[in-house]
């Protein structure tokens, strides 16, 4: 492993000329508190520093071209939320609960002598 070989490592894994621009473009930004560091030192530096608000285009309010539709309040009671997840509950993690709660009601019936309701279940 000569000094050469370490070279050639080294010139293929840093980027060039146009690779170091496409890198840095999609870089992420720098964090806010170093944004607020570099405003803060340049503002420092300022002799004459503006006092009045500018009229930046950043100022100027433009409403959204496609506003999303206000979503109606739909306040339950108590006893209908928990009614609803409880279906909702039962529906997605015990698919199989409905048939059990028949097939239990018809081992009662058969149980108490009730044959009739048996043969309807």
């Amino acid at each position: 492993w000569g000094s050469r070989s370490a070279m050639a490592f080294d010139k293929r894994s840093r980027p060039q000329g146009g690779e170091m621009a496409a890198l840095e473009a999609t870089s992420m930004p720098p964090p806010a508190s170093a944004l607020a560091h570099k405003k803060r030192s340049r503002d420092m530096d300022d002799d004459a520093v503006s006092v009045a608000p500018s009229a930046a285009p950043s100022s100027v309010f433009v409403p959204d071209p496609c506003p999303l539709r206000k979503i109606p309040e739909n306040v339950l009671q108590e006893e209908e939320y928990t009614e609803a997840v409880g279906a909702l509950i039962e529906r997605d993690f015990f698919p199989d609960l409905p048939q059990l709660r028949v097939k239990r009601d018809m081992l009662k019936a058969l149980a108490a002598g009730e044959d009739d309701i048996a043969r309807e279940l």
